[in-house]
């Protein structure tokens, strides 16, 4: 079950460790809690304990999927992070560090405030029209099974064999790295994506975007 402040103590007397061991684990834990109002094992089901502003610590191993639905959410992953099924994110100001997703990314409403950092993206992202997303120093690589060249365009972006952005979405990537053959398809308006200080390694143009800073 997820460690909850107030209960540091009861669960880690529970392990009954070595003495020196335990006050270590205390004191670790006691650290990140003080950062966070839970500290999940990949086995750990989330459920809110806040009305808006939930803290969640995500500990390294494989997690199936996480639902998010408080405002003002942060989700933090420990190295090692990693969702292998999906993610859904249904509610605004939603920042999530660290974490890596080897299954779908879905942005399901017309969000604003959500912020992805540190994060890597192994399979599709999908985000709504009217939501407005930042990437900030994440990474975006083709997976098997993928196609080089998207299935589909929806409406308003495309990248390639990654990502689908509804008609009217927003997207600001900021010192992001494209690998495999990703890379920003736009058939909207350039101003509804931004590419700042991003570093190319796929060897794939972006189309219709609006590119401050980029190296190949």
């Amino acid at each position: 079950m997820p460690l909850i402040r107030g209960q540091v103590l009861e669960n880690t007397a529970k392990r009954r460790p070595e003495a020196a061991d335990q006050l270590n684990r205390e004191r670790t834990t006691k650290q990140v809690l003080a950062l966070a109002d839970q500290l999940l094992l990949p086995e750990d089901a989330y459920s809110q304990q806040k009305l808006t502003g939930d803290n969640v610590v995500l500990l390294a191993g494989d997690r199936e999927s996480l639902l998010i639905k408080q405002a003002g959410t942060r989700v933090v992953g420990q190295p090692g992070a990693r969702i292998t099924q999906n993610i859904l994110v249904q509610t605004a100001d939603v920042l999530i560090e660290g974490v890596t997703f080897d299954g779908a990314v879905e942005l399901s409403q017309d969000l604003t405030g959500v912020r992805f950092s540190r994060c890597r993206f192994n399979k599709t992202l999908t985000i709504s029209a009217g939501s407005t997303v930042v990437f900030d120093h994440c990474w975006f690589s083709k997976t098997v099974g993928i196609p080089a060249t998207g299935s589909a365009t929806i409406n308003n972006s495309v990248m390639q064999g990654l990502w689908n952005i509804t008609n009217g979405g927003r997207t600001h990537h900021i010192g992001c790295t494209f690998a495999g053959t990703s890379a920003v398809n736009n058939a909207g308006a350039a101003l509804n994506c931004f590419i700042v200080g991003c570093v190319r390694k796929s060897g794939v143009g972006h189309a219709a975007v609006t590119v401050i800073c980029e190296t190949t």
